[in-house]
């Protein structure tokens, strides 16, 4: 990431400079805000500041059109009522450039609510004008468009369910206290999260589970599930019902991938020992966090905040602050419960050692090496990193719709 900075600054992206042509500029201001968006996501992540430290609006945003809209002599812009190819880069800029008030900084702005409330209302009121196409209503329905913008769908459960895990992020802190209204925007925020997935899966769940969009959007369905259980692993008066059933499809869907995709292997391991986690929490026996959050911590915003978020809550038999033994951890051995996890999450849910795989081919972030299955014996710890050969740990945007089937 770095790097991909410092050569963009190079070749002079991050200043308002005219290519040779009309298609030249617009690759020019394309490329500039796609890395200022994937330098956001990062710092959303991971806690860190922004990369980028120079006001990124200098560039203007790229055209609101078609790609056939453009050519080397003009450009048909076309107005924000009609999705086009770069209607989700550009509202995806829109929102970042509010979140990188809270990282552009030294100062722990994270740590004020009334910042942070300031922010989140911002971020609220630009959603509520984003396009029709764009919007959730009340019972979670999404527009449907015909299939030659499917990808518009996609990506609007990019942008939204990115959206929505920030603002757990930045109201997760304050919840345990009630302070402000930070616990009924999480709690519409968890509701919101998969809202369009599930829009998607509910038209053809056979045919989307072939899709190869499903297939590249791996990590960003991950992590809002993810999200979501930490509220079950934590907040006792959180709405449950739901949200374990929002989880709970996740962890299907991804049964149903490629077995050399670590995300869909190792992925569903984190989530179904979450739900194990909950599940015995309610039975009150003793848990170990600690063996998850290294494996949780870039969706929650980095290891400091994901265990201290654990902590603050002050939950005895949900953090287990003893020193992990050497045997086999309580959260190791399955439960039966009056909730169980649906068939096949289970009969998939103990294996032996799974051969590490890249997540390059499906467009990946991070990558999972090789463990232990964490319900067979101890569990090791899993570690997701960032590729800085790939520069966007967010799937670029435009890529969507190259994946028509």
């Amino acid at each position: 990431m770095p790097e991909s900075v410092r050569n963009a600054q190079a070749l002079g992206l991050d200043r308002d400079v005219p290519g040779k042509n009309y298609i030249d500029t617009e690759l020019r201001r394309r490329i500039w805000w796609e890395l200022f968006n994937c330098d956001i996501f990062q710092s959303m992540c991971l806690g860190r500041a922004p990369l980028i430290s120079t006001s990124p609006s200098k560039v203007p945003f790229p055209a609101h059109c078609n790609d056939d809209d453009i050519t080397e002599t003009s450009i048909k812009p076309r107005p924000m009522e009609e999705p086009t190819d770069t209607t989700a880069n550009i509202l995806r800029a829109e929102a970042f450039m509010i979140f990188e008030k809270l990282y552009n900084t030294d100062v722990d702005l994270l740590s004020s609510y009334e910042y942070v409330k300031s922010v989140d209302d911002e971020i609220a009121d630009l959603v509520s004008k984003f396009p029709w196409y764009f919007q959730i209503g009340p019972n979670r329905e999404c527009a449907i468009l015909g299939d030659h913008l499917e990808f518009i769908t996609w990506q609007h459960h990019m942008i939204n369910s990115c959206i929505c895990m920030q603002r757990i992020r930045m109201n997760r802190p304050f919840i345990h206290t009630r302070t402000g209204n930070s616990w009924e925007v999480c709690v519409k925020a968890a509701n919101d999260v998969l809202a369009v997935y599930s829009n998607l899966r509910n038209r053809n769940v056979d045919e989307f589970r072939k899709s190869q969009k499903f297939l590249i959007q791996g990590y960003q369905t991950f992590s809002a599930a993810v999200s979501l259980a930490g509220f079950l692993l934590v907040e006792r008066a959180f709405p449950a019902d739901n949200i374990r059933k929002d989880i709970e499809m996740i962890i299907a869907d991804l049964a149903y991938t490629d077995a050399n995709i670590s995300i869909a292997v190792d992925g569903r391991k984190v989530l179904i020992k979450m739900l194990e986690m909950h599940d015995r929490r309610g039975l009150r026996e003793p848990l170990d966090p600690e063996t998850v959050i290294s494996e949780i911590a870039t969706v929650f915003g980095g290891e400091q905040s994901t265990r201290k978020y654990l902590k603050r809550c002050d939950i005895g038999y949900v953090l287990n602050d003893e020193p992990a033994t050497t045997g086999p951890t309580a959260a190791a051995v399955p439960v039966s419960t009056t909730r169980p996890v649906d068939q096949t999450v289970s009969d998939h849910a103990i294996a032996a050692t799974h051969p590490q795989a890249s997540m390059a081919h499906m467009i990946s972030m991070g990558t999972l090496p090789e463990y232990r299955d964490p319900y067979y014996n101890m569990p090791e710890t899993i570690q997701f990193t960032f590729d800085d050969n790939y520069m966007n740990w967010d799937v670029m945007l435009q890529h969507m719709s190259y994946y028509q089937q």
